[in-house]
């Protein structure tokens, strides 16, 4: 394998001023393509707008981490969970829907339509989704509230990163480390329970030792 080799950049641009030649070939050093990482500072706003992105997103982040604690009686020797992908029975559960393996064309059918409806959302009002509906969106505004809550708006957390490390901005980053994780743990564990084993609330009855 041949060696990597480092890839000159020349000036080509013409000189400004009447009079020296161009640096000899060789001379500009090699081309540096490594930069690093500059920090955001997102501020806080407000308006209308912006009041419709808090309902949508009260309203989606409720839409996920509620629906695999929804109950539905199915009868006797059936899972009661509203929404739940039975990989172990082989069955698929939505709410009074009931999709067996050889039943799979309906959800091949839902998935084409939320398909097809994704892309014509994104080709009319790919602002709208990508602002309002989008799940890199969702999370990153709710990563920034917990954020908020710790190091406070854009100027003080500007403040914060500049200042020396001391017991004030540990606890305030540690803290801020911590609620992300039980996020990230939470997110992971409500998407699990949907798609592999029933959620279910601690009763009385499962916490009393037989004796």
């Amino acid at each position: 394998m041949a060696n990597a080799t480092l890839i000159n950049l020349r000036d080509r641009r013409p000189s400004s001023g009447g009079g020296g030649d161009a640096p000899p070939p060789g001379d500009e050093g090699p081309v540096v393509l490594y930069a690093r990482r500059k920090q955001i500072y997102p501020q806080l706003v407000s308006g209308p707008f912006r009041n419709i992105k808090w309902i949508l997103l009260f309203a989606t982040l409720g839409v996920y981490y509620i629906l695999p604690w929804l109950r539905w009686d199915r009868g006797p020797n059936a899972p009661d969970q509203a929404v739940l992908a039975d990989f172990a029975g082989g069955r698929f559960y939505v709410f009074g829907l009931e999709i067996w393996p050889q039943e799979v064309y309906y959800i091949t059918g839902l998935l084409i339509l939320a398909a097809v409806g994704l892309f014509l959302v994104t080709a009319l009002l790919g602002r709208v989704w990508c602002g309002y509906f989008c799940p890199q969106t969702v999370w990153t505004d709710l990563f920034l509230v917990v954020e908020r809550f710790f190091e406070g708006d854009r100027n003080a957390r500007m403040k914060l990163d500049k200042a020396a490390w001391s017991f004030n901005k540990v606890w305030r980053k540690g803290a801020k480390h911590a609620v992300w994780l039980v996020i990230a743990f939470v997110t992971g564990g409500a998407s699990f329970c949907i798609g592999t084993m029933p959620a279910r609330w601690p009763t009385h009855s499962s916490s009393v030792r037989r004796r």
